[in-house]
């Protein structure tokens, strides 16, 4: 700033909702910052998904979650969109199997909103291991879980058919 020049940093991620450079604007606090906010990876997800997240049959509303609070958020029962981080999905799988049934249906978007390389695999608690298997799931990746992914999945299943 000293010289005039203007320096930006660049985030893939959501950059206040788990975003890894959300640090930034506190130890930056001394300087004109600004946030430019893009499209969520979470709503590219949403986008993907096509489905509503707060249109399930018992429940009406989102977590966003992360892989520290996956626990404690599953007492509520509530459509979770857990913003994985890292963390091991079969720990997220077993934190969410104590508080929803197996059938609770569930889906992975992997590179949300990269047209290249976005996917969504769908799945219930009780099936999505299997589905997984012993893959090493790659870093962008979000999971939901919620019965609002039910008519999603029997859209899918009559495309199929």
């Amino acid at each position: 700033m000293a010289q005039g020049k203007t320096v930006a940093m660049v985030d893939s991620g959501d950059p206040l909702i788990y975003g890894p450079c959300a640090w930034t604007l506190t130890e930056l606090c001394d300087l004109d910052t600004e946030v430019v906010p893009g499209l969520s990876c979470f709503n590219a997800a949403n986008a993907a998904l096509r489905a509503g997240v707060t249109k399930g049959k018992e429940t009406h509303s989102v977590i966003l979650a992360s892989g520290w609070s996956v626990e404690e958020m599953a007492v509520h029962q509530s459509t979770m969109v857990l913003f994985t981080m890292r963390t091991e999905f079969k720990k997220f799988i077993d934190h969410l199997s104590k508080r929803y049934p197996p059938e609770t249906p569930v889906a992975i978007v992997f590179s949300a909103g990269y047209a290249d390389k976005e996917k969504v695999m769908h799945g219930t608690l009780g099936s999505i291991l299997e589905k997984v298997g012993e893959n090493r799931l790659p870093f962008e990746y979000l999971l939901y879980v919620g019965d609002f992914l039910a008519d999603s999945v029997d859209r899918l299943n009559r495309s199929i058919q």
